[in-house]
């Protein structure tokens, strides 16, 4: 199995949808609290505003013969003259006493008023014979006739029947809308989550189909935030695929390797009678530790092959002077000129000592067959797609590679049981160390005369 399945208890679907229902049940609650505070602070301002205009019909509706204030038995309003219609008005002395009151006051005990300083009003909340008004009382001075000055509290009650009335069937109409709009809410982003989250499905079915051995890859169209994680697990796979492979093929190798000097053991042990035991000895021991070569040189060249994703990147600047100051101590006769252009954000995403074999053999080649000049360019940094890449280019001044032995150069040549301890790696085994990496090793001609080797890598990023 590639990928192991984990069941995670819950449903990403549903978590969302749950975490919406919350915030969209907080969201209304404030909301709906807003609206009515506001439509009652709209009743209150409302009836404050009749309850003026009542006032000053009041003070229109008024009159002095000289001795006093005059108020008519009557009022324009028919409600302020009938019982039961939740209307009363009257006019108080200066000392609170009832001076008038309106005809729907008559048989309604009047309640204490609060004292009111002169020109101040008050809008307040009073019970008249159990039932809730709303009371506006307003305190004028007025001046008779013959000059006398008497102060008189005018004031306006209306019942709060019609407006609670109101405000309920205001709260009925706005809980109907908001729980329409929740269901219509809650319906859409379920639909919603069913098609965003659709391309995960499909994107899950793709991974069953890859564990159970019916694809290679995961393919089909899939959105741009999904596209670097298939772009990585198509980079997973395929590495995993050329690990298996890689590890097939350095069985084989191994196993061929292995046969030659295991038969000059088997031979020496117990068919060569001509050698003496001293000879055996050392036929034994030299094959023995051409076998030790031949397995370490293998595990090595597995364990190069054998890459993670990787997440850190090693900064190519630091290798690459590394190796070039080592290189012109041993060149010191030549007195090569090192020139290089190297981005500060060139990364290598993959094993640090691959990086430092790979740049080692072409430095190493570029001082060995350069005449008097070696240049390095080096950039890096993010293609398009939000994927690292790494382009490196070294020259030298040498006579170079004929067009025709390029391709030659580059393939895989000696088998590894001819391999000799100290004699390197070539251009053959750099180019299937960056074919690991998914990178093009590219051999062409240098400006300087010499030969150009080009190295690119578009690299993924995992942890």
């Amino acid at each position: 199995m590639i990928f192991k399945n984990q069941v995670s208890g819950y449903s990403l679907k549903f978590r969302v949808i749950g975490f919406a229902t919350l915030f969209l049940a907080v969201l209304l609650s404030l909301l709906g609290w807003v609206i009515d505070s506001a439509y009652r602070y709209s009743l209150l301002t409302g009836q404050e505003e009749r309850l003026k205009t009542h006032i000053y019909t009041l003070l229109a509706a008024s009159d002095e013969d000289g001795l006093g204030l005059v108020m008519p038995e009557y009022l324009p309003d028919t409600r302020f003259n009938q019982l039961g219609l939740g209307l009363l008005a009257g006019v108080s002395t200066e000392s609170n006493q009832a001076f008038w009151r309106s005809q729907s006051m008559l048989s309604v005990r009047l309640p204490p008023l609060p004292e009111l300083a002169m020109g101040e009003k008050i809008f307040s909340d009073a019970v008249f014979e159990d039932q809730w008004y709303r009371v506006l009382a307003y305190k004028i001075a007025l001046t008779t006739f013959s000059g006398i000055e008497r102060d008189y509290t005018f004031w306006v009650a209306e019942s709060n029947q019609a407006d609670t009335q109101q405000l309920q069937e205001f709260r009925q109409q706005l809980f109907s809308g908001f729980a329409v709009l929740s269901v219509l809410f809650l319906l859409g982003q379920f639909f919603l989550l069913h098609w965003s989250l659709r391309p995960l499905s499909v994107l899950s079915r793709a991974i069953d189909q890859v564990e159970k051995g019916e694809v290679t890859e995961v393919a089909g169209s899939f959105p741009t935030e999904l596209a670097p994680v298939v772009r990585n697990l198509n980079d997973l796979i395929d590495t995993l695929g050329r690990q298996r492979d890689k590890l097939k093929n350095t069985l084989g190798d191994l196993a061929h390797s292995l046969k030659t000097p295991l038969a000059v053991v088997r031979n020496t042990v117990h068919l060569d009678s001509t050698l003496d035991e001293a000879e055996k000895k050392t036929t034994i021991a030299e094959q023995v530790a051409r076998m030790d070569d031949i397995i370490q040189y293998q595990l090595k060249t597995l364990s190069r092959s054998s890459h993670a994703l990787w997440i850190k990147g090693e900064p190519v600047g630091p290798v690459i002077l590394r190796i070039v100051s080592a290189l012109q101590k041993v060149y010191r006769d030549k007195s090569m000129v090192f020139e290089s252009q190297i981005d500060e954000g060139s990364l290598f995403f993959g094993d640090p000592d691959d990086l430092f074999e790979l740049l080692g053999n072409l430095l190493e080649n570029a001082f060995k067959y350069g005449h008097s000049q070696v240049f390095c360019h080096v950039t890096g940094g993010y293609s398009r797609q939000q994927a690292p890449y790494l382009a490196i280019q070294i020259e030298d001044d040498g006579s170079g590679i004929p067009e025709e032995a390029r391709a030659e150069v580059l393939l895989r040549g000696t088998r590894m049981d001819t391999q000799k301890s100290g004699q390197g790696i070539g251009l053959s085994i750099a180019n299937e160390l960056v074919k690991s990496y998914k990178g093009e090793l590219n051999l062409d001609d240098s400006e300087r005369g010499g030969l150009r080797v080009s190295v690119v890598f578009q690299m993924s990023i995992q942890a």
